[in-house]
């Protein structure tokens, strides 16, 4: 995600505060003129989303919008992905650190924040050598001032990777990495569906397809977080973004029980009429959540809509308990 989006994000966080302030307050832990930005703070969320308190773990960014993996990667218990900026290296004669995640698996980066210990060093982030592995590329970079201690760094594409290799002289000095493949752009999104499911525990509502963009990762159908069509023919689910998004990759949380339902989902992305990306899960695995990769290659595509939809001859249905699209 390049700099010019996160500014966009800070215009609109900035115009929640403008607000008619005759309109509903949001629930507790929502914010945004639409009540469309899920809070991720320490203690409690401003109105405005500001996070007095800093960050939960595993957040950071405007208004902390944006997920972490870095706290995913290895080694374990390191000062630079603890969540704390005041924690820093203690070994004055390091000159590079490594973030190594799951060797079997890739992860995008659209952009990543680096803190130092004061900023007399800031400026020294700029000289920092940066590398992946797998090798790759970050696409015109830009590194720019995001507070006093922090720079960020974008690329234009995400960058799969798996391990992060930080090198220089200002190596000694740095408190945080932060890294991150976006911000959950489905949340509160317009959604539909081919039908809605109902029985004797539950109505419709318990079924509905806004269900699954609601910001919760419940598996339970009748906590009234899940999708779920009836059996028919060729069932879909469908999200439409307001405005258009790049995407980097996608979460899929499966109902708690009857997984083998979603094994065979196919995902599709276009703008307007043009298509962008289509998967299919070919290794057909009965899973909890599927995590699904946006190819680097068309990473920077906009997307304006996605469907999910299942190949198989026979009748099926579609539930989805959450549906995260990160970008």
């Amino acid at each position: 995600m390049g700099s010019s989006t996160i500014s966009g994000l800070l215009f609109l966080l900035l115009c929640a505060v403008s607000v008619d302030s005759k309109r509903n307050k949001c629930e507790m832990s929502w914010f945004g003129p639409e009540c469309q930005y899920q809070c991720h703070c320490k203690g409690v969320c401003s109105d405005d989303g500001r996070c007095d308190q800093g960050c939960q773990k595993g957040w950071f960014g405007p208004e902390c919008q944006y997920e972490d993996i870095a706290i995913l990667a290895g080694p374990k218990d390191n000062n630079l992905t603890d969540g704390d900026d005041s924690t820093c290296i203690s070994d004055s004669k390091i000159r590079s650190f490594t973030l190594t995640f799951e060797a079997s698996s890739l992860y995008p980066m659209t952009w990543m924040r680096l803190t130092v210990n004061d900023m007399g060093n800031r400026d020294k982030l700029q000289t920092i050598g940066i590398e992946f592995k797998p090798p790759a590329k970050c696409t015109n970079k830009k590194m720019t001032t995001a507070d006093l201690v922090s720079v960020d760094v974008h690329c234009d594409k995400s960058v799969l990777i798996n391990q992060l290799i930080l090198t220089g002289d200002v190596v000694p000095f740095l408190c945080s990495v932060h890294v991150t493949a976006g911000r959950n752009v489905a949340i509160h999104q317009p959604t539909q569906q081919s039908s809605d499911y109902s029985d004797s525990m539950c109505d419709e509502t318990c079924s509905y397809s806004s269900n699954a963009v609601d910001g919760s990762t419940n598996t339970d159908l009748y906590s009234k977080s899940c999708t779920h069509t009836i059996e028919e023919n060729k069932p879909y689910w469908k999200l439409n973004f307001r405005r258009p998004h790049s995407i980097s990759k996608y979460n899929i949380y499966n109902r708690n029980v009857h997984q083998h339902r979603l094994r065979n989902f196919h995902i599709t992305n276009w703008n307007s009429q043009t298509l962008v990306f289509n998967y299919t899960n070919q290794g057909r695995e009965i899973r909890s959540t599927y995590t699904v990769l946006q190819p680097s290659s068309v990473s920077d595509k906009a997307v304006t809509d996605i469907a999910v939809h299942l190949l198989q001859d026979t009748k099926g249905m579609i539930t989805i308990c959450e549906f995260q699209v990160f970008g």
